[in-house]
C-alpha cells in the first residue's frame, strides 16, 4: 500500500485528490493547517487516512510529521492562490509558496520519497494571445504566480541535487463542488441561487481555460503514475478557454433564465490578461489521462 502525502488535502484540489489516492489504495497523509481548506472536506471512506493540521512553514513541526511517514510519493498542494488574497498578503504569500515548499523539500531531502508531485499554475506564464506550451516564456505578472515559479525551481533544483523524480503540474483555472476561496465562477454561482436576475461582476470578457477540479485530481495522479520520465513540467488543463461573458450564456442555457450582468469596478483587476489556454498535448502524450468534464456538463452540476 504506497503512503502518500498531500499537503493542502483539506483543500479545494487535495480533498479531491486525497479520495482519489484512497481509491486507489493508497495509505494517505493529509497535512492542512486549514487556514482555507476545510475539515468537512476531508475525505471519511476508510482506515487508510490520517489528518494532521499543519503548517508547511513551521520547519521543525513538518520534519516530524515527513520522518514518522516517510512518504513514498509526496503531493505538494498547500499553497496560497486567491490571488485578491496574495496581492494583499504578499509576505505571507512568499512564506506558504516558497519558504514552505523549500522546508518540504529539505524534509524529503531525508526521507528520499520515489516521487514529488509539485501543483504549479498556469499564471506563470508570459502573457500572450495564444496557447501556451510549457516551452512558453514564463514571465508572471502578479505575487502568486511569481511565488509558484520560484517553487518550480527550487523543486528542479531539488531534482538535481538529489535524483528524485519531481513532476511539475502547471494548472490552469480549476472550478467546481467545494470551492474554498470566492473565484468568479462559485461567485457566479452563489448569486445565481440567491434567486437574483441580476448578477455583479468584474472583467467578464477575458478568457481563461476553466478545468473541473475532479479532472485536476485525475491528472495529477496520472502523473505520478504514467509519466515514466525523471523529471517533467505539465500544464493541465482543456485546450479551450471561454470568456465570463460565454460562462454566463452557458448558465443561462441550464437554468432558462434570462441573466443581467452588472459590471462593477471594484471587483475589476487591473493586471487581466485576455487569454490564458493551455496547450495539454504534451500531458496526453506522456499520460493516459484526458479531460473528461466539459464545462457545461460541471457548471450544471454547481448549478441544479
Amino acid at each position: 500500500m504506497p503512503r502518500s502525502l498531500v499537503t493542502g488535502g483539506a483543500g479545494f484540489i487535495g480533498s479531491q485528490l486525497a479520495g482519489g489516492l484512497i481509491e486507489l489504495d493508497h495509505n494517505v497523509l493529509i497535512l492542512d493547517d486549514l487556514s482555507f481548506g476545510k475539515i468537512e472536506s476531508v475525505p471519511q471512506n476508510g482506515p487508510n487516512l490520517r489528518f494532521v493540521k499543519g503548517d508547511v512553514t513551521d520547519k521543525n513541526s513538518l520534519f516530524g510529521v515527513i520522518e514518522e511517514f516517510r512518504p513514498e510519493i509526496v503531493f505538494h498542494l498547500a499553497a496560497l492562490h486567491f490571488i485578491p488574497f496574495c496581492n494583499d498578503h504578499p509576505v505571507r504569500t512568499v512564506e506558504v509558496n516558497v519558504i514552505g515548499t523549500r522546508w518540504l523539500l529539505e524534509a524529503c531531502r531525508m526521507t528520499k520519497p520515489d516521487t514529488f508531485v509539485f501543483a504549479s499554475t498556469a499564471a506563470v506564464y508570459a502573457i500572450s494571445d495564444d496557447r501556451v506550451s510549457e516551452e512558453n516564456l514564463t514571465e508572471p505578472t502578479d505575487i502568486y504566480g511569481i511565488s509558484k515559479l520560484i517553487g518550480e525551481d527550487l523543486c528542479k533544483l531539488f531534482h538535481r541535487e538529489t535524483g528524485i523524480r519531481t513532476v511539475i503540474g502547471r494548472i490552469s483555472n480549476v472550478y467546481g463542488p467545494g470551492e474554498t476561496n470566492p473565484h468568479v465562477i462559485p461567485e457566479i454561482m452563489g448569486q445565481l441561487k440567491e434567486g437574483g436576475l441580476e448578477i455583479e461582476l468584474g472583467n467578464i470578457e477575458p478568457k481563461r481555460d476553466f478545468i473541473n477540479v475532479k479532472d485536476v485530481a485525475e491528472a495529477l495522479i496520472a502523473l505520478f503514475r504514467d509519466f515514466r520520465g525523471d523529471v517533467g513540467t505539465f500544464n493541465i488543463g482543456t485546450g479551450k478557454e471561454y470568456s465570463i461573458r460565454e460562462i454566463i450564456q452557458i448558465c443561462e442555457r441550464i437554468t432558462g433564465r434570462k441573466i443581467k450582468v452588472k459590471s462593477s469596478s471594484s471587483r475589476k483587476r487591473t493586471s487581466d490578461r485576455m487569454h490564458l489556454l493551455a496547450d495539454i498535448r504534451k500531458i496526453m502524450k506522456e499520460t493516459m489521462w484526458r479531460p473528461g468534464i466539459n464545462i457545461e456538463e460541471g457548471l450544471r452540476e454547481l448549478l441544479l
